[in-house]
């Protein structure tokens, strides 16, 4: 109630003479403001969007980048491993490790996280992982088949926009099978927020 007579006296009180000449009260600052707050709140979704799949559950809005890179590197993983490739001492071509890196601060990663050095939570990741980072002895004997469903479908799927291989995650529309799947690649959800938001921005 008191809450209430301070918002009807605010309304029927006659502002003091010094602060209606402080404060202007005009339109164009009124829009003015309401266009930066919408421009601040843009950039912020953007960053929400291209990052958080806390947010923006992956379930719903399909993998952010970088889950579909983290994906991408599990699925060779695990098509190698069946193959007989040893993961935990492979290595590629410049002499790191192929399959499986230790980040800065000692933890086991995935190969291509090295790039961005980001950390990645996800539901069909976390199973895997052990106090130091990725369990190497999970990585061999828990991998469930839905965690390879998952994999495989975020890393066909990675929301990019793009026809190329973009930060090392194949997005050419060959490997879709469907014009609704390209479609979906290059507008989807994720993808068009990715561009509304700075846009709207600017």
């Amino acid at each position: 109630n008191s809450f209430r007579a301070s918002r009807c006296s605010r309304c029927l009180t006659k502002p003091f003479a010094w602060a209606c000449h402080a404060f202007v009260w005009s339109g164009e600052a009124y829009l003015s403001y309401s266009l930066c707050a919408l421009s601040v709140f843009g950039f912020i979704a953007c960053c929400f969007v291209w990052f958080n799949n806390t947010a923006y559950p992956s379930e719903f809005y399909g993998p952010i980048g970088l889950e579909a890179s983290q994906a991408q590197a599990f699925t060779f993983l695990v098509r190698d491993q069946r193959l007989g490739a040893n993961v935990g001492s492979a290595q590629g071509p410049t002499g790191l490790g192929k399959y499986l890196m230790r980040s800065p601060i000692g933890e086991i990663i995935f190969e291509r996280e090295t790039m961005h050095f980001l950390d990645l939570r996800a539901p069909w990741l976390e199973p895997l992982r052990g106090p130091n980072g990725l369990d190497l002895s999970r990585l061999k004997k828990d991998i469930q088949p839905w965690q390879e469903r998952r994999s495989t479908e975020y890393m066909t799927h990675a929301p990019l926009g793009s026809l190329n291989s973009v930060g090392g995650v194949a997005t050419e529309t060959h490997h879709c099978r469907s014009p609704g799947a390209i479609a979906y690649r290059l507008f989807g959800d994720l993808c068009l927020w990715r561009f509304h938001h700075p846009l709207l921005g600017f």
